[in-house]
């Protein structure tokens, strides 16, 4: 697997938030943050550790940063055929 990068906008609960999201063979990193403020009022980041499965795919084992990966962290991982099914 190449590294690459996922990046984007997105309106969640009404805030527009600027959204990364990095991949590679067993790890990666998300940052998230609105852009009214610039990161001011909302802002996090974290890594992802990631475990090659059976069929070649990969899986999220684990991560950091954030109490709980909100929903378009996972969504992103998973459009990406990453499976979340562990977290």
């Amino acid at each position: 697997m190449n590294d690459y990068s996922v990046k984007y906008e997105i309106e969640y609960d009404g805030i527009q938030m600027d959204v990364e999201v990095g991949i590679s063979e067993d790890a990666g990193y998300f940052e998230y943050y609105d852009l009214e403020t610039g990161g001011e009022e909302i802002y996090a980041e974290g890594g992802l550790w990631f475990e090659v499965t059976d069929n070649e795919g990969h899986m999220v084992i684990d991560y950091d940063g954030v109490f709980e990966l909100p929903e378009f962290i996972v969504n992103t991982l998973k459009q990406e055929g990453i499976d979340t099914s562990e977290i």
